[in-house]
């Protein structure tokens, strides 16, 4: 199977030029990482990891990792969201979990994994913070706080895996498209959504044609308006009646797992 006749694939992401936020904080700074991963660790380590980290920009569609790519680098992303997809041999693909200023992208390397699995591709561009894989794994190895606060989110990560494999056998596509609309939404600090009908339809593993008339029957209700490849939230407490179950099972569980909201 050739991946790049199936899905075009935008160069890799390359570092520009911005400033590592909270490189040096005091304890007194109000100034804090974007990363909301970042942000819950102590002074110390965070200090150590900073001086590691390297900023970078990506664009939507950008190729995080390729299934059995080495994973080389860890990221910490701050205004970009990610999808990490299951890819099937006819080139179709499932979303598996959706990874923003939440998160980290290269999770597996907690649990020692040096090889990416799935397809992990930008949905949102935006930046991010990016340290060299073997430097995590050593901060790992060495500090529990981080340690706990990177294993915390792998369980919550695992939870958003395990909740979308039910969700995708219990639950209708308006359903379905309700939650994941509502999910990249708490992952970025506006209300517009630069997606098309056919890159939703990709992550919820289903036709373009369904995608569309579940979204025409939102906009009808003024739930959301859309134009080519923009999607607006106007009334997130009607789109989130219209969600499953699944949706506030996982905003829960993050909250839970870090003790506190880390969603916007």
């Amino acid at each position: 199977m050739n991946l790049t006749q199936t899905y075009p694939i935008a160069r890799p992401a390359t570092p520009v030029s911005l400033p590592i936020i909270g490189r040096t904080c005091p304890k007194t700074s109000t100034i804090t990482p974007k990363s909301k991963t970042l942000a819950l660790l102590p002074l110390a380590i965070g200090e150590k990891i900073h001086a590691q980290l390297q900023p970078v920009s990506f664009k939507p569609g950008n190729t995080i990792y390729h299934p059995e790519d080495l994973i080389d680098y860890v990221y910490f992303p701050e205004t970009c969201v990610a999808s990490r997809l299951s890819l099937m041999e006819d080139g179709s693909t499932v979303e598996i979990g959706i990874i923003g200023n939440e998160g980290i992208i290269g999770i597996t390397t907690f649990v020692g994994a040096t090889i990416a699995h799935n397809w992990t591709v930008v949905e949102i561009g935006g930046t991010a913070l990016r340290i060299r894989a073997g430097a995590f794994r050593e901060l790992l190895r060495t500090d529990n706080d981080l340690r706990s606060v990177v294993g915390n989110y792998y369980n919550s990560f695992f939870m958003q895996v395990s909740q979308r494999a039910v969700c995708r056998s219990r639950h209708t596509l308006m359903e379905q498209l309700c939650s994941w609309l509502l999910m990249v939404k708490d992952r970025v600090p506006t209300n517009q959504l630069p997606l098309t009908h056919e890159a939703i339809a990709r992550r919820l593993g289903t036709r373009r044609a369904g995608i569309t008339v579940a979204a025409n029957n939102l906009r009808k209700e003024e739930i959301i308006d859309y134009a080519r490849g923009h999607i607006v939230i106007c009334d997130y407490p009607k789109l989130e009646a219209f969600a499953c179950e699944c949706y506030n099972t996982l905003k829960s569980n993050l909250t839970y797992s870090f003790g506190g909201s880390l969603i916007q």
